[in-house]
């Protein structure tokens, strides 16, 4: 009797007749077939992993070698790396791109940024394709360099941990991981931990880092930073002679051991400062850079001539700085980037003018533009950077208005773009990308035909290392309408402030969306407190607080400051339904840090710094009771890293809010990601309670 064929099976694989064989023959046969599957199989040709990177780009202008070509020429990628540049039209078949008169650019570089979130993809998406971070903690770091190497990195070789993706032969899991982080997230190069005092700049945002007090403890430092990752050294130095004192500084001779150590293991050494005294002393240490200007007084001949002496490099972060003293470089850029589209919600937030506290003078300004001008003619190597998030910056876009800023200092179209893409690179001893040239990683940005600057906001293709990007811009999740929080379902229990590794306290409130906690600014370096509990509230007590119980000092009237509380742009209204529990809080403000804070937060992710979009649910509803003041609700949004605060009277009765986000000046309501309730901001001791919160569209 003949085998009959499995008309299921792939490969026919026959099977035998019932009669005349046991189990274990049986076992046998199938073991046996199984086995030459297993060598069929494995004698089959296993596709080589293929890196994505084949093209041609032309013909179009290039910029190469700080110049743009007089003739159009074709650019071959080869595996992510440039290979050919010609004016002939290559014979090849591969994938051909091109723009009638268009230009193609080398991919940018932010010479200073900050990196969290989704920054990096924010920067690739604007076609900065490298970036120099200059402090972020080390887990960060770490998981970074390892999504961006393919496995393990020695971030000290000569390439700074990032191989030629030309010679990548991985896995093939591993090879596509690695081309999605590629074609998604800018290339990062971090000093990692910046070298601070302790109290020092650097310590008050919450992250626990080391410090250093003494020379000492230099070599130790950098030794340290090499392991964490650090592809060069930050320094925060302020003198003892500067004519302004915001936070601790390390003495001279600490700043000059750092100095010294940095380069005998190798690396860079840049230092933050603030003022020309710090800048001569950074200049007289030896340090390789500086990474801000200074606007505090004119630049002396001496500094002038030290810094040109020694070529030291300089970032002067002109957007940053124009947006904190009153300039409006940011209206300027708007205007520019109007011409060619229309700006984005996010970019109308990030750019508008910001809310200053105080009223600076205008030589500042005046000093800040004629400092750069000064160094610029003086022969002084400018690199673009915008130490973005900070206040009025954006990553990304706002490199283009650091451009701008530039040009308008006296760097001409051609100095300014290498001060944004290969100079910044060479300067920290990275070669293998930041110009379009023959053996270049494939980092480039194709202009349509017209004004390069204009142009530049909205470009045709990214390649990053040779990997298209996609321009569509991120979406956040969308939030739809409902409860937040409801704290009837809560067990009447004190709450637990302590954090944990998540940043989120245990014993965290329940929620109905989101993640809530009850934190204080402690996590970044201040002393307000807070204590609360979950109460069950009573028929008495719904339409007043019990204060029988208040601690001493608790403020119980409207505060002189609070008068004239616009209260039109919130829906108030008394209401006399009870509510079975409400969260208690009893704070008190201390003024020690810039934002004082001390209540009650929500966010929408359990990742700190992860948005959500609102648009579809904006009303924001809530009620409050406690001792009459103005309360503050904090909304952190977009890449701003400063809150925008907005004012709640409240008094010893139940009140209802609505708030309508989207309607604040400063909010990115398609990127919300925190919102705090906290005490007013005047010190004292404040008892007050909060319940029923929710979102409605």
């Amino acid at each position: 009797m003949q085998p009959t064929p499995d008309k299921n099976s792939k490969y026919r694989v026959g099977t035998r007749p019932k009669s005349g064989l046991n189990k274990g023959h049986k076992f046998a046969i199938a073991a046996a077939a199984v086995g030459l599957l297993a060598l069929f199989f494995n004698s089959l040709p296993v596709p080589e992993p293929r890196y994505e990177g084949d093209f041609v780009v032309g013909p179009v202008t290039v910029f190469q070698d700080g110049r743009f070509s007089a003739t159009p020429l074709y650019v071959t990628v080869d595996d992510g790396v440039i290979s050919a540049i010609s004016p002939d039209k290559p014979d090849l078949d591969v994938p051909f791109i091109t723009a009638e008169g268009g230009t193609l650019l080398p991919g940018l570089t932010d010479a200073h940024v900050h990196t969290f979130d989704n920054a990096l993809e924010q920067q690739l998406r604007a076609g900065v394709t490298s970036v120099l971070d200059m402090f972020m903690a080390p887990e960060l770091l770490k998981a970074q360099l390892k999504a961006q190497s393919l496995g393990t990195v020695d971030t000290h070789s000569s390439d700074h941990g990032h191989p030629s993706v030309a010679s990548v032969t991985q896995d093939t899991h591993q090879l596509a991981a690695y081309q999605r982080t590629v074609s998604t997230q800018a290339t990062l190069y971090s000093a990692g931990v910046l070298a601070t005092a302790p109290k020092g700049h650097g310590t008050e945002y919450g992250i626990a880092i080391p410090t250093i007090s003494s020379p000492e403890q230099a070599d130790a430092f950098v030794r340290e930073r090499i392991f964490e990752g650090s592809a060069y050294l930050k320094i925060v130095y302020q003198s003892d002679k500067a004519p302004y004192k915001r936070m601790p500084s390390i003495d001279r001779a600490t700043l000059q051991a750092l100095v010294d150590a940095a380069h005998q293991h190798g690396l860079k050494a840049v230092v933050h400062i603030a003022d020309q005294v710090s800048a001569h002393d950074a200049v007289s240490a030896g340090a390789d850079g500086l990474v801000h200007s200074f606007f505090d007084s004119p630049i002396k001949p001496e500094l002038l001539h030290a810094l040109v002496e020694r070529r030291v490099f300089v970032i002067p972060t002109l957007a940053v700085y124009d947006a904190n003293i009153g300039g409006t470089l940011n209206q300027r850029f708007s205007q520019l980037v109007s011409a060619a589209r229309p700006l984005s919600r996010r970019e109308q937030q990030g750019l508008a003018p910001l809310q200053l506290n105080r009223l600076m003078p205008p030589n500042l300004l005046q000093n800040l533009y004629a400092n750069v001008r000064a160094m610029h003619n003086a022969g002084v190597v400018l690199l673009a950077g915008t130490d973005a998030p900070n206040g009025g910056t954006l990553h990304g876009l706002s490199l283009q208005a650091e451009m701008l800023a530039l040009r308008e200092v006296g760097l001409s179209t051609e100095q300014a773009l290498l001060a944004a893409s290969r100079t910044p690179l060479r300067q920290f001893g990275i070669t293998d990308r930041g110009e379009i040239a023959i053996g270049q990683q494939a980092d480039l940005v194709l202009l349509a035909k017209g004004d390069v600057w204009q142009q530049l906001t909205k470009p045709l293709w990214i390649w990053h290392q040779g990997l298209p990007v996609n321009l569509q811009q991120h979406q956040n999740p969308a939030l739809s309408a409902g409860m937040l929080v409801d704290f009837s379902e809560q067990n009447e229990v004190t709450i637990n402030t302590e954090p944990t590794h998540t940043g989120i306290p245990s014993g965290s409130i329940k929620t109905s969306k989101g993640f809530a906690s009850v934190q204080t600014d402690a996590r970044f370096g201040g002393k307000s407190t807070v204590h609360a509990s979950i109460v069950v509230v009573n028929e008495a007590s719904v339409g007043e607080l019990n204060t029988e119980k208040q601690p001493v000092g608790v403020q119980s009237a409207l505060q002189s400051s609070h008068v004239g509380v616009q209260q039109t742009e919130q829906t108030v209204q008394q209401v006399g339904t009870k509510t079975n529990r409400a969260l208690q809080l009893v704070t008190r403000i201390d003024q020690s840090t810039t934002t004082p804070w001390a209540g009650f937060s929500w966010v929408p992710f359990e990742q700190f710094n992860r948005a959500a979009d609102l648009s579809e649910a904006s009303q924001l509803q809530f009620r409050i009771q406690g001792d009459a003041a103005v309360y503050r609700l904090l909304v952190i949004s977009g890449e701003q890293m400063q809150p925008v605060s907005i004012d709640i009277p409240v008094t010893t009765s139940w009140q209802s809010y609505t708030i309508d986000l989207a309607s604040k000046k400063g909010i990115d309501i398609s990127a919300v990601k925190v919102l705090l309730w906290s005490a007013p901001v005047n010190p004292g001791h404040y008892q007050w309670r909060l319940d029923d919160i929710r979102l409605e569209d």
